[in-house]
């Protein structure tokens, strides 16, 4: 940005009328944008205003990226135009939990522009649930969960892109003490968690692996570690009904993840695997895709050995908690916890490599997809 740009008069800029500087501040991009609502009051309060929203949306057209965090106090958003990284400061999160009494908390889910973060100790009485935009660095408290879970869980997050509704996803266990399985739903319009009880052939023995959002349909993943057998479930949000997904799965995995790219949905497992849980080591990655009609899951590729070394170097020590799987420009991506980062195309079967993020290593790691955007509100 240009220094006369940046060291602007402040009393011609005061003189303006509100629609003057409104229309050129909406030219800005968003992290320039962030800089300068810290200039007074009337510039901080610009994203609530719906004439500024919409002239926005018609200059900065919303392409999604993704964001990898390994702690709870910096995240890396990705920015294609520089082919580089930009770091998110969320320090401001500390006040907002320390409000509450919450010392400890995690990044739970990503989508659209906001994270869902929530206390995640087991020893603190307090419990915290909280909906922010990072680059905006806004936050708000949603109430409490039915019952407040954070570990042995899966969270997926979905915001209605026209109407910036929110519903949270929670599926899991109470505490570590009981197997008893929770599935419960935040929803933006009723502004409340709904918990709803599981069918009856999800048992105690049942762990989530992994959910995700299609049409409106709810997936759920399950591995039952006494039938050792993969359970696949959807649940209809509108009917809330939960249906038996009977999908064949060619082979055995300890984890995976689901994920929905060009209107498909797809499994992402580790393979050939060596050693017993909880010292399990992955030699490479599958990803497969799951045809509901055809109850069928389809090896589509497997990450090529180089790719995996790109990924992870020459450790063969590859654990289960070494790499975060997330959709990238309708491709599937990977990030490994030394911040190399890959992309693979399907129509072409290629890898593309992107530039590695480097970030603080502290910590488990988190990605998901994302899209800057100061104005979308929590």
């Amino acid at each position: 940005m240009d220094k006369e740009v940046v060291d602007f008069d402040s009393i011609l800029w005061s003189s303006l009328p509100p629609d003057i500087w409104e229309r050129v501040l909406s030219y800005l991009p968003e992290r320039a944008l962030c800089k300068f609502r810290t200039v007074c009051k009337k510039w901080h309060s610009l994203p609530t205003f719906r004439s500024f929203r919409d002239l926005r949306a018609e200059l900065h057209p919303k392409q999604p990226t993704i964001i990898v965090a390994h702690c709870y106090r910096f995240g890396a958003v990705y920015d294609r135009e520089q082919n580089d990284w930009s770091v998110i400061d969320f320090s401001f999160l500390r006040a907002a939990f320390a409000a509450v009494g919450v010392r400890y908390y995690k990044i739970q889910a990503a989508e659209g522009s906001l994270l869902a973060v929530w206390s995640a100790s087991s020893s603190e009485k307090k419990k915290a649930v909280v909906i922010c935009n990072p680059v905006a660095k806004t936050w708000r408290y949603l109430p409490p969960m039915a019952i407040h879970t954070d570990i042995r869980m899966v969270v997926h997050m979905a915001v209605d892109k026209k109407t910036s509704g929110l519903r949270i996803f929670v599926f899991g266990f109470e505490n570590r003490t009981t197997s008893e399985p929770l599935f419960q739903i935040y929803d933006s319009l009723s502004n409340s968690w709904s918990l709803y009880s599981y069918p009856s052939r999800i048992l105690q023995s049942s762990r989530p692996l992994s959910g995700v959002l299609h049409n409106e349909t709810f997936y759920a993943l399950f591995y039952d570690i006494v039938a050792q057998n993969h359970i696949l479930m959807s649940f209809n949000v509108a009917e809330e009904l939960w249906t038996d997904v009977r999908v064949h799965f060619p082979r055995f995995f300890v984890t995976g993840q689901l994920l929905v790219a060009n209107s498909r949905l797809y499994l992402v497992t580790p393979c050939k695997e060596i050693g017993g849980h909880p010292t399990r080591f992955v030699l490479n990655l599958d990803i497969s895709e799951i045809c509901i009609p055809a109850s069928k899951c389809s090896r589509v590729t497997e990450l090529p050995s180089s790719v995996f070394s790109l990924l992870f170097g020459s450790s063969h020590r590859v654990c289960l908690s070494s790499w975060v799987t997330m959709v990238f420009d309708n491709s599937i991506c990977f990030v490994s916890n030394l911040g190399q980062t890959i992309v693979h195309n399907e129509v072409a079967d290629l890898w593309h490599p992107l530039t590695p993020c480097s970030i603080p290593t502290v910590g488990l790691l988190f990605g998901s997809s994302f899209t800057l955007d100061v104005c979308m509100p929590v």
